[in-house]
């Protein structure tokens, strides 16, 4: 795999990431 490639991999799982825990914090599941 190309270095860009990779980087444009990782970048996708990481706004996945931040959108799932975005989710999580709004629906409440912070507090445990």
């Amino acid at each position: 795999m190309r270095f860009l490639e990779t980087l444009e991999f990782a970048g996708r799982i990481i706004s996945a990431g931040g959108s799932f825990a975005l989710k999580f914090r709004q629906s409440g599941w912070s507090n445990i």
